[in-house]
């Protein structure tokens, strides 16, 4: 048989979870409080207490797995973030290894020769004919 108060400890460290990771969401913990007591059908002030290990509350059944089910959808969530984002170093990483294997860009044209052909004639540039002007 359980008690009152190891339901609501076995409680306490998913609920703390849930708050914490909506505070570093929103920037509010009493953002947070009111978000997941509205997530879980509960008031803030109740989520506060169970966190705060207060003497007259309790959880029930249907919180318990509300809170479960809650951190479920969550772990579920940050888990598709990861994939995510792995596929998108991945992906980076698989371009910057194809535009090392392939040498600089080039649109294709002919732009020419590298370098123009000199066309000094030996000797300073002061002897070079001027254009008039």
């Amino acid at each position: 048989m359980v008690t009152v108060e190891q339901a609501n400890e076995v409680a306490r460290d998913p609920l703390l979870r849930l708050v914490l990771d909506r505070k570093d969401r929103t920037g509010s913990l009493m953002a947070a409080y009111d978000d997941v007591g509205g997530c879980l059908g509960r008031s803030p002030s109740w989520v506060r207490k169970v966190i705060g290990r207060a003497a007259d509350v309790s959880v029930g059944l249907h919180d318990w797995l509300n809170i479960n089910t809650l951190c479920a959808r969550l772990d579920a969530a940050s888990a598709r973030l990861e994939a995510a984002t792995a596929a998108r170093e991945e992906a980076r990483r698989a371009v910057r290894e194809a535009a090392a294997v392939a040498g600089p860009l080039r649109s294709g044209r002919d732009s020419g020769p590298a370098v123009a052909p000199a066309c000094v004639m030996p000797g300073t540039l002061a002897e070079l004919p001027r254009a008039p002007g």
